[in-house]
């Protein structure tokens, strides 16, 4: 009887517990649910200190590991790349990115993955990562488009003409 008692408590414990699981900061958070299920689906993982930190800016490495792991991304380009080691929580990831295609690199090869990403280095890498190039069938008109870098508004204009992001009135 104790034997299966334990049995049916590990069982619980393995298939309730996670689904309980919520980080220490995100209890009133409105994305809550959202965070959860990407905890559950492992595509994020939060801090080591059980924390999410759901209104923090995110870096570039943070923001290319959590696409690898939406698209399954696993082989890694093993060129050399000057601001990553080997030590380096993101080396795995940011490797993976490039093999991808998610992100290049600058002119020197530098990733700049704690760089926090700006909004246009998102929409490229979304762009990259989920539409094909020159799927947008037509342009649409942003009153600030010089303000985009070039490398960004085939990206952006994208996003916009299928309706996927929103500019300002």
């Amino acid at each position: 009887m104790r034997k299966k008692f334990l049995i049916i408590f590990i069982l619980i414990s393995i298939l309730i517990l996670p689904i309980c699981y919520a980080f220490s900061d995100t209890e009133n958070h409105w994305a809550k649910s959202d965070i959860d299920s990407l905890y559950l689906n492992k595509i994020v993982s939060g801090y080591q200190d059980d924390t999410f930190k759901p209104n923090n800016k995110m870096t570039r490495a943070e923001f290319v590991t959590i696409i690898n792991r939406m698209l399954g991304n696993t082989l890694q380009n093993n060129r050399y790349i000057p601001d990553i080691n080997v030590k380096n929580w993101y080396f795995v990831e940011i490797r993976k990115a490039i093999e991808s295609g998610l992100i290049k690199g600058d002119s020197n090869g530098y990733v700049k993955p704690n760089d926090y990403i700006t909004r246009q280095e998102a929409m490229v890498i979304l762009y990259r990562a989920f539409l094909s190039p020159n799927t947008a069938i037509s342009t649409k008109e942003i009153k600030d488009i010089d303000k985009l870098s070039s490398w960004a508004r085939e990206a952006v204009n994208s996003f916009l003409v299928y309706g996927y992001l929103n500019g300002y009135k």
